[in-house]
């Protein structure tokens, strides 16, 4: 699922031309958004995460390249283990994606002023795992098109 503000369409753009099974899960809605927070708080209501605290809930900008498998496996298998939130950490740095349970986004549930994600991984404390990946990716931040050099794997047309 993407949240996306209306006047963002580069984004939708982005995921047309993208392989056809990948717009067949793809969920974009269009939200009057100012920050992450506020389009997270959009998503939590979207996908009812409250109604199932233990989900597993993948949160990471769509300004950056897929990460590698094992880095996402690495996130995911620390959540299995019992954390609720898992960010991986490359060279010392911290970056996306992070993965959490359902129970921490629950401060987004009717949220009238959504708390910025790092302040609620912050305050999982001890609950809340970092994860060492080797993986420079989990860095990277594309603001704009030409920052990323081609378009990432998994969102070229698979035309023959």
């Amino acid at each position: 699922m993407v949240v996306r503000p209306a006047d963002a369409r580069d984004v939708e753009r982005l995921f047309v031309t993208s392989s056809s099974e990948l717009r067949a899960r793809l969920r974009i809605l269009v939200a009057s958004t100012r920050t992450q927070a506020e389009s997270l708080a959009v998503a939590f209501d979207y996908l009812a995460i409250e109604d199932r605290p233990s989900a597993h809930v993948v949160v990471t900008p769509v300004d950056m390249l897929p990460v590698a498998p094992a880095t996402l496996q690495s996130l995911l298998g620390a959540v299995e283990r019992g954390a609720v939130a898992a960010t991986p950490v490359f060279r010392g740095r911290g970056g996306h994606p992070v993965v959490v349970r359902g129970e921490l986004l629950a401060v987004y549930a009717s949220a009238t002023s959504a708390p910025r994600l790092d302040r609620v991984l912050n305050d999982a404390g001890e609950r809340r795992v970092r994860v060492a990946v080797d993986d420079p990716t989990v860095l990277a931040d594309y603001d704009v098109p030409t920052d990323c050099p081609e378009p990432p794997v998994l969102l070229r047309s698979a035309r023959p």
